[in-house]
């Protein structure tokens, strides 16, 4: 007879044994084993610098099969965040890539997947110096391309819409930043008509280690697809909306190419690495371009 295999024991008498399931003990160490191997490479495709939303898209095994929202930090989201950045982190109606309307659950939860994912992003952060600015006073009307068509006199890691006619926007660096906001308290800014305000934020944004090499290699949070066509602006958005907080600002079409503005450098980052993934994407040079908010004030 062959031997029978051996399983894990089971406490009869614990407390959650109706949550619990009888396997071999092979099973089990296999499992173990798995999940080991796992977590080791999914720790250095993030030190190399894949994001991990492009990491959660790309490990599934069912396209159709939900993400699930965890921190590779096992970093818990809490609600409990100052209300400057509560309201700019919630998303407004700019930020979203379709028309279907969202319900306040479904409000609640992406704004908390915002807070995860923002974490995630500035891994390892140093926190030297102040690089973001609060707009303020912005008109109802106004989204991302107007807050980036205005901000000038350095390269942006990062642009947020707020849902209380406010955005930051996180310069790469602190002069950079302080320079911006001389510019606007000297000489004014307006959006539509509209003259915006703007002071540090107190809730500054972290520079991580990832961001830092990722602009030292070139990378802005600007993508050109040469030569992209038959690349459309919703199919470019479909492909990438799966990206959690990523803001497509705006898509361009130039002499046969396809330039995408987007909100983060480290989440351009992400789209660039998922769009290669795609087979229609394959044959297409996609490269960085230069971010307009680093031409000179005037």
């Amino acid at each position: 007879m062959a031997d029978l295999p051996s399983f894990v024991t089971i406490d009869p008498t614990g407390p959650v044994l109706d949550s619990l399931i009888r396997i071999s003990k092979n099973k089990y160490e296999n499992l173990l084993r798995n999940q080991y191997h796992y977590e080791t490479l999914v720790k250095s495709l993030l030190d190399s610098g894949l994001g991990i939303g492009v990491i959660r898209i790309l490990t599934k095994a069912n396209p159709e099969e939900p993400v699930i929202h965890t921190s590779p930090d096992n970093l818990s989201v809490s609600e409990q965040v100052t209300p400057e950045f509560n309201e700019v982190l919630a998303p407004s109606l700019s930020q979203i890539h379709d028309s279907d309307s969202r319900d306040a659950q479904s409000l609640k939860a992406e704004r908390l997947r915002g807070v995860e994912n923002w974490r995630t992003h500035q891994r390892r952060p140093s926190m030297e110096g102040k690089r973001s600015v609060l707009l303020s006073n912005l008109p109802p009307s106004a989204v991302p391309s107007d807050v980036t068509s205005v901000t000038r006199g350095g390269l942006l890691t990062d642009v947020l819409m707020g849902t209380k006619a406010m955005a930051v926007v996180t310069f790469l660096t602190e002069e950079s930043a302080a320079l911006f906001l001389e510019h606007v308290e000297n000489n004014g800014v307006s959006i539509k008509s509209e003259k915006v305000h703007a002071t540090w934020s107190k809730r500054q944004f972290p520079l991580s280690e990832d961001v830092k090499h990722l602009v030292a290699r070139g990378v802005t949070r600007n993508l050109v697809i040469r030569k992209c066509g038959e690349a459309t602006n919703d199919r470019i958005r479909a492909d990438l909306r799966h990206i959690d907080m990523l803001i497509i600002i705006k898509i361009d079409f130039v002499d046969g190419d396809c330039y995408i503005e987007t909100n983060s450098v480290a989440l351009a980052n992400d789209a660039r690495t998922y769009l290669v993934s795609l087979s229609h994407y394959h044959d297409l040079c996609i490269e960085w371009y230069a971010d307009e908010c680093n031409g000179p004030l005037v």
